[in-house]
């Protein structure tokens, strides 16, 4: 995986993190490497520990993976989608990590507002097959992700997005108090 990316998303993340602890949340664990995969992990080692894993494939894509250990010793694994640039991987677990906090601060979440609006007029859904679909940036189409192909992915509205944009609709509705202290620390 690229460092620089890498790093970039380590950094996002843990803004999310610092952002849980002004609302008054316990945050998810920092990122860790295990066995070539990074997991953002949330409540580790403690039962019930869910994550979200990133993890590159031998063809140069990145799988964003979700384990759960609810009512189980061993973490099961799902996989949520395969992107095309780290990047595209590393917004979606930010927007996960964020929309949880939304839900707990009592605000709309992202997924309800985005699957309200159906699919971004900057995204194309390609069907792939009977269970796969293809989202693609349709002014670069290297910019995708492949993802179950049932309706709509609300998080087809990552492609088009900077992390700046995300981060700036992910933190509307918070409270003065939270958003005056983000960005207030440096990266």
């Amino acid at each position: 995986m690229k460092e620089r990316d890498i790093t970039e998303l380590v950094s996002r993340y843990n803004t999310w993190r610092q952002i849980y602890a002004y609302a008054g949340e316990i945050a998810p664990n920092e990122p860790d490497w295990d066995d070539d995969r990074l997991y953002f992990r949330n409540g580790y080692p403690n039962a019930d520990w869910s994550a979200f894993i990133l993890e590159a494939t031998a063809d140069g894509r990145y799988k964003v993976l979700h384990a759960s250990t609810e009512r189980r010793n061993t973490p099961i694994e799902s996989l949520r989608a395969v992107f095309s640039q780290i990047e595209d991987a590393g917004k979606y677990i930010v927007y996960e990590v964020a929309d949880l906090l939304r839900v707990t601060q009592q605000l709309e979440p992202l997924d309800q507002r985005w699957r309200a609006a159906g699919l971004d007029p900057r995204v194309e859904k390609v069907v792939v097959s009977e269970r796969q679909a293809k989202y693609e940036l349709r002014d670069d189409r290297t910019a995708y992700f492949l993802a179950y192909s049932g309706g709509i992915q609300p998080y087809n509205h990552i492609l088009p997005l900077s992390y700046d944009q995300l981060d700036a609709i992910l933190i509307d509705g918070f409270p003065e108090s939270i958003t005056s202290r983000v960005g207030a620390e440096p990266r």
